[in-house]
């Protein structure tokens, strides 16, 4: 890359990341409301280079599960499943785990797009109402950046719902939404 191309594009690339990262940001606040939760900490990585930050990212985690208090802010961390082929979800899922060691909680994984058919082995299924698939739905739909991709469909979110209760001869019309069990403690 000729040199003033590359100033060019050093100059511009942190302004570009920035918006990127806001919109991702936007969207995640956007579709937790639907969800009914009130207060998300999004943190400031570029997309697509969590790889590049582990211990850091660690750090971070473990400084929002526990903070200054003398105990875990949370009851419950959901992360993502470690068969996934995304390198931002899988670091997630590795920094995640590292976090948690001494966290004195549950901890459950889920099932996104990208993770392996194989990789994904639920051993814990919550019930979900028909309100809850339209909630979710919601959710999903507030990442326009997403819309394009083929999972943002309503009827997949519905069919994979569904198709959990088959498996578990639920009775018709249940939906069920599927968790590895990482450690749980109630």
């Amino acid at each position: 890359m000729p040199r003033r191309w590359q100033a060019s594009f050093n100059r511009h690339v942190p302004a570009i990341v920035s918006r990127i990262t806001f919109a991702r940001s936007l969207e995640a606040r956007t579709a937790a409301e639907f969800l009914g939760v009130h207060h998300i900490e999004v943190l400031q990585y570029p997309d697509c280079q969590l790889h590049e930050n582990g211990h850091q990212l660690i750090r971070e985690i473990e400084q929002h599960l526990c903070g200054s208090g003398a105990g875990p802010k949370y009851d419950v961390v959901l992360s993502h499943a470690g068969g996934d082929t995304h390198a931002d979800h899988l670091a997630v899922h590795e920094s995640t785990l590292s976090a948690v060691r001494d966290f004195h909680g549950s901890v459950l994984l889920y099932q996104s797009p990208s993770t392996k058919p194989n990789g994904f082995h639920p051993t814990f299924f919550a019930r979900l109402e028909e309100v809850d698939i339209e909630r979710k739905d919601l959710s999903i739909q507030a990442h326009t950046s997403q819309r394009h991709r083929t999972y943002t469909r309503v009827s997949q979110t519905r069919g994979l719902a569904d198709n959990w209760s088959i498996f578990l001869r639920q009775p018709e019309g249940t939906y069920l939404e599927a968790f590895e069990v990482y450690k749980s403690i109630y």
